[in-house]
């Protein structure tokens, strides 16, 4: 697999309303991350729907969107499948991510969880974080002129279970 080959148009992926959503925005995007991504994880990468900037995978009857956008500076992730496993598959994809954030010498870089009911808002993953450890249930936040409460437990459950956020 040589990702500079493949074709620079993104193909028709399928609908990905409905689907596990998290973001890396960073202040430069390397150009390579999406390449390096690509070999990093290329038994799981479906064939027919990869291109330079994104992939579709398939893990544990499971459906992922990687796809960078350059210009925005953020590397967008979708999985659709079973809500007991796309959790997992989330992991695995955010697991490849970090070992190539690592090698990244001065990567600046911010993990964010889009609100499933409210695509617009974008929460801060640390942020979230920082208030389970203080004990915070939940955030007021204005969307499209309404406060909504957001349950932080229940973001972060949809990201990934309590026992791997303790152990990170």
């Amino acid at each position: 697999l040589v990702p500079d080959l493949l074709p620079k148009d993104e193909p028709y992926t399928g609908e990905w309303d409905s689907a596990l959503a998290f973001k890396y925005a960073y202040g430069v995007l390397p150009s390579s991350i999406m390449s390096r991504f690509i070999v990093k994880i290329k038994d799981f990468v479906h064939q027919p729907s990869t291109w330079r900037s994104g992939t579709i995978l398939k893990k544990d009857n499971n459906t992922a969107f990687v796809k960078a956008d350059f210009e925005d500076k953020t590397v967008t992730i979708k999985v659709q499948g079973s809500p007991n496993t796309r959790r997992d598959t989330l992991s695995f994809i955010r697991g490849a991510f970090e070992m190539i954030h690592k090698s990244v010498a001065r990567l600046e870089m911010t993990q964010q969880v889009p609100h499933p009911q409210y695509p617009s808002l974008i929460l801060d993953y640390e942020e979230l974080i920082e208030f389970e450890r203080e004990g915070v249930e939940d955030s007021p936040r204005k969307v499209d002129g309404t406060v909504i409460k957001i349950n932080v437990r229940k973001m972060l459950n949809g990201i990934e279970n309590e026992k791997q956020r303790r152990e990170k």
